[in-house]
Formats: C-alpha cells, structure tokens, sequence
C-alpha cells in the first residue's frame, strides 16, 4: 500500500495580504529592487520561545539567528509563497 504523511502545520491567526492563512513553515516572500531589477528572498515563519511570538527568520543562514515580529517586518504586505514542507 502506499502511505502518505502530513505534515502538522500550526495556523499562527495571521492571513497574507491575498486573504491566505498563513502557518509556522510557511515562506513569507520579501520583495526588493536593486537596479532595476526586482529580488525575492524568502523568509521562514518560526516561533520564538523567547519572546513567545511569530517571527521570520532574517538570518543569512536561516538558523534562527535573527527573528524579527511577524507583524512589525511585513505589516500588510505579508505573501505567503510556499513552505517547507513542499519539495
């Protein structure tokens, strides 16, 4: 038999600016321009057991070095673009 698994993904109360429910996992999409030319960076949603709220993880590495509040980074602009969990 073939067997699938699913991964549980917390829902955090925050919705992205297309009305999207965003959850921890998911990739929060960071959009700049430099030159003319428009970069995307994507940013991990994480919890954060120090300050006890949702962040992104701003970190080059992505290894929890830097969290910013969830809310403070993105404001209305929040896209959610992906998560973790798909290939």
């Amino acid at each position: 038999g073939t067997e699938k698994r699913f991964a549980v993904m917390q829902y955090i109360g925050l919705k992205d600016k297309n009305g999207i429910e965003i959850y921890e996992g998911d990739y929060l999409v960071d959009r700049f321009e430099e030159d003319g030319i428009i970069h995307e960076s994507l940013l991990p949603v994480v919890w954060d057991d120090v300050n006890l709220m949702w962040c992104v993880d701003t970190s080059f590495a992505k290894d929890g070095s830097s969290l910013v509040h969830l809310v403070d980074y993105f404001g209305e602009h929040l896209e959610v673009k992906g998560n973790k969990h798909e290939a």
